[in-house]
């Protein structure tokens, strides 16, 4: 009987490997120290590996923005579970949530697979978590923020991966979760349309984890990275920033009044 293909098989580093080397091997001996970048692969964003969410988790994936199929929440070889589904593009990849109709079932394997039909074998199992023993309903908090500043490198080399897209830098971020643990929290950045108006009940525009020191960048600054911000050719824009929890509450957001002089959207 054929079985799905899973993350743990060694296929998907086999295949990233793979490219790398052969771009190196048919790349000019002068080029081979330049930068090689692998495509965009499917990946699960949340919830945090080795985690055990709460019941009432969603998922989160980056996925290439032109992939097809659909992505499935599951127990284990079983069929998928309910859930409202929603896309939205952060660049090449776009981020794709799961919020599950209802609560998983207390103490449970399930899995997260992306399926598609033509493709042999068809599904493909990249991510399994085991849930914990509650529901979290309780919203995290932005307990500080520091600046929030436009940049953008305009001596990039691209023979070093650096990217000279703009991008946000937030600082001094201190974040607190009373319903679970806040290093587990994503930065999600929604910016104003063209109206003016900032509407954080769409999809954020950018969503990113959160670094050492309270640091996070919104856009990237690697070539490499398939992510990327779209900011507006103005003086500046407007940003609303909250932390979002595993099972999607959200904080109060925090706007702010970001400066693009000098930037080149």
């Amino acid at each position: 009987m054929l079985r799905d293909l899973r993350y743990d098989d060694g296929v998907k580093h086999l295949a990233s490997l793979g490219c790398a080397l052969a771009l190196v091997a048919l790349a000019p001996e002068s080029d081979v120290r330049a930068c090689s970048c692998v495509g965009p692969q499917v990946s699960l964003l949340s919830p945090a590996a080795g985690s055990a969410p709460a019941t009432t988790t969603h998922v989160r994936i980056l996925a290439p923005s032109r992939s097809g199929g659909a992505f499935v929440l599951r127990e284990p070889g079983g069929g998928p579970i309910a859930a409202r589904i929603t896309r939205s593009g952060m660049g090449s990849v776009d981020l794709v949530e799961l919020a599950p109709e209802a609560a998983l079932a207390p103490g449970t394997r399930y899995e997260i697979a992306h399926v598609v039909p033509e493709r042999y074998p068809s599904t493909y199992v990249f991510g399994t978590f085991r849930t914990g023993a509650a529901a979290d309903a309780q919203a995290p908090r932005i307990d500080a923020l520091g600046a929030v500043t436009a940049q953008q490198n305009t001596n990039a080399m691209s023979s070093a991966c650096q990217s000279g897209a703009p991008r946000v830098l937030v600082e001094g971020l201190r974040v607190s979760d009373p319903g679970g643990d806040p290093s587990r929290l994503l930065l999600a950045a929604w910016l104003e349309d063209a109206s003016g108006k900032v509407d954080v009940k769409r999809s954020p525009a950018f969503v990113t984890g959160i670094g050492d020191g309270g640091r996070a960048v919104l856009g990237n600054v690697s070539i490499c990275d398939p992510r990327s911000l779209a900011l507006p050719k103005a003086p500046s824009v407007k940003v609303a920033l909250a932390v979002v929890d595993e099972s999607g509450n959200t904080s109060a957001p925090r706007v702010v009044q970001v400066s693009l002089a000098g930037i080149s959207p």
